[in-house]
């Protein structure tokens, strides 16, 4: 049973404020109450892991359930963030690292992985389910969120003049900026059939499934999306592959 004030403070605790944001640590906080409930074990004593934290944006969520939280990103910045605020909070149940997911390992296994926006920019995804699988035992779950590859956002995205220019290494040289590295950007655009089956091949079972926001996503502004709050609300009657972004829960057998 989901802890209304444990829901509140999880959501509190992240610096994402967009609809879409929300929703996606809804869906991973309903995920983990699920878990813990079908192990009949405390969510304060599941060991979690986090395939590229970023700076924080579901790590301190995570850390608001006294969970053991371990999390890493490629990007040397982000977890300098994530260092300075949990010495300014002094946590003690959050471990961040610098690792790559293509090659993480710290010989540990977890309750479950939260791997949320990274596949995307995989240039090996099957590198990074080796990685997974080897983190976790059977029963373990995977809350995986990535966007639909061919979805509205994902397709005007593709389409926009800036993506490419900012992929263009002679324009980067041009303006002093470094070479775009594949992977920095979205390499990897998933069909969700292709998903599944990738997933499946690694002996992850599919137990739920979420879609986060629709067509309306291709409308934002600097400051978010335009129609944010009607949009997560659409894309939960609208077809799966109307959806910008997918919700998954694995479970490893």
């Amino acid at each position: 049973m989901q802890d209304s004030a444990a829901l509140e403070t999880f959501i509190k605790s992240s610096s994402y404020t967009s609809p879409q944001y929300i929703k996606r640590l809804k869906f991973t906080f309903s995920a983990i109450c699920q878990y813990a409930q079908a192990k009949n074990k405390p969510i304060k004593e599941l060991e979690i892991l986090e395939f590229g934290c970023g700076t924080g944006g579901i790590t301190f969520p995570l850390a608001s359930l006294s969970s053991h939280i371990t999390a890493f990103d490629i990007d040397p910045s982000a977890v300098s963030v994530i260092s300075e605020r949990i010495r300014k909070e002094n946590l003690n149940n959050v471990v961040v690292m610098e690792a790559d997911g293509h090659s993480f390992d710290d010989s540990k296994t977890y309750d479950m992985v939260i791997a949320s926006e990274v596949l995307e920019h995989a240039i090996n995804p099957r590198d990074f389910l080796q990685r997974i699988k080897a983190r976790v035992n059977k029963g373990s779950r995977l809350v995986i969120t990535i966007p639909n590859g061919y979805g509205p956002w994902q397709i005007k995205r593709r389409l926009s003049i800036i993506t490419f220019l900012r992929r263009n290494n002679w324009l980067r040289s041009m303006f002093g900026k470094r070479p775009y590295i594949t992977g920095q950007d979205h390499c990897q655009f998933y069909t969700k059939k292709r998903f599944l089956k990738m997933f499946s091949e690694f002996s992850f079972r599919l137990r739920d499934f979420g879609k986060s926001d629709s067509i309306l996503a291709i409308f934002e502004t600097r400051r978010g999306p335009l129609f944010g709050k009607a949009d997560v609300r659409l894309a939960d009657i609208l077809p799966w592959w109307l959806a910008s972004g997918w919700y998954f829960v694995f479970e490893a057998e």
